[in-house]
């Protein structure tokens, strides 16, 4: 099969090449006769079908599809980011984006286009503005249960399988540039949020938040630290990510949880940095909240926070890669690829497809996720 000639719609390579931004021009660098297979004059191999789709973003089985996918071009889907502000995002940020995209068309493939939660926590909203106490208890987490976690990797494990049981997809990934956390992907039925695996366990959960908070007011969002692409945002987008921010400390620390524990004590980085420990969460986030509420002033809050904002260090140890993919992709996702494979919906190169691999990986990645 890998030597034969794969007689695809033509129409999908360019979709492909044109959806990452290649010109022909381009292209013809990674694969000589592109312009040919998108003229029909001569047909790929099931091998460079798999080169193009590893170098375009997109799932290789996509390639196989009688048509384009109807998937909104990315910079469509970020309505609180103007168009010149996405253009200019690191090339990374751009693959990430498009590589969400594909497991959101993975997602279609798995699910047959339904949410598997029993209640998707979007639908519980549709109407009406998300309350985070409401939306805290629709999580089913206590702030007893944030303060029984051992650690913020363990609360972001537990953020993230309540998550995926009110129906919203978690992916992890390092995005190589710290300035930015995550990103969200709306859809009315398979929303999907991206992390980025570099930052601290503290911030990757605020960044779920965040994210929630753009999909539950309907929208596609980007997550960003550097304040000067927020100063450049249009005053309506700028709103939207206060009102993000605040959904998301509201709800990871209750107005009402915060006056009890300050009753006593005054609003000190020590203080911020006690209670964030406490309940698992990032200091600065907690600082935030003291200057919303006029405890701290603009000055002590911007000097805490770029103090506290110091990229990760890079790592040098190169890691198993299998129990890499495990964490970024989870393993409720990891499940129900295997499932449907079990179930004969998938075959062995649809499984590897899904999850982005050589079939060679597959019996590593099943022991992984089944035996431990």
């Amino acid at each position: 099969m890998t030597s034969d000639r794969m007689a695809i719609n033509p129409e999908l390579i360019r979709w492909a090449r044109e959806r990452a931004g290649y010109s022909i021009e381009a292209a013809e660098t990674h694969f000589r006769d592109i312009a040919a297979w998108e003229s029909r004059q001569k047909n790929p191999t099931y091998v460079q079908l798999e080169q193009v789709a590893d170098r375009f973003g997109v799932p290789v089985s996509v390639l196989f599809f009688p048509a384009p996918p109807d998937v909104p071009e990315p910079s469509r889907m970020f309505r609180t980011l103007p168009e010149r502000e996405f253009a200019a995002l690191p090339p990374r940020m751009h693959l990430l984006v498009r590589k969400a995209q594909a497991l959101q068309v993975s997602l279609v493939e798995l699910t047959e286009g339904r949410n598997p939660a029993e209640q998707p926590i979007l639908q519980a909203f549709q109407d009406r503005d998300p309350d985070p106490e409401e939306v805290r208890a629709i999580l089913g987490v206590s702030l007893a249960d944030q303060r029984t976690w051992a650690d913020p990797a363990t609360a972001f494990r537990e953020w993230r399988d309540a998550l995926y049981e009110a129906g919203v997809f978690v992916f992890k990934d390092t995005f190589r540039h710290s300035d930015y956390c995550g990103f969200s992907i709306y859809d009315t039925e398979l929303p999907v949020i991206y992390v980025n695996s570099s930052r601290s366990a503290t911030r990757q959960i605020f960044t779920l938040f965040h994210e929630l908070g753009h999909l539950l007011h309907e929208t596609s969002g980007l997550d960003p630290v550097p304040t000067g692409l927020m100063d450049r945002l249009p005053t309506s987008s700028r709103r939207v990510e206060r009102r993000c921010n605040h959904f998301a400390a509201n709800l990871l620390l209750p107005p009402s949880e915060l006056d009890r524990l300050m009753a006593h004590q005054e609003p000190t980085e020590s203080a911020a940095t006690q209670i964030a420990g406490d309940l698992n969460l990032s200091r600065e986030m907690v600082y935030r909240h003291f200057r919303d509420l006029g405890w701290i002033t603009d000055e002590e809050y911007a000097d805490a926070r770029e103090r506290w904002n110091v990229p990760p260090a890079k790592s040098g140890a190169g890691g198993n890669s299998n129990r890499t993919l495990v964490t970024y992709l989870g393993t409720q996702y990891l499940d129900m690829a295997f499932g449907a494979y079990y179930r004969n919906r998938l075959d062995e190169s649809g499984l590897a497809d899904a999850l982005g691999v050589k079939p060679a990986r597959l019996p590593k990645l099943e022991r992984l996720l089944y035996a431990g």
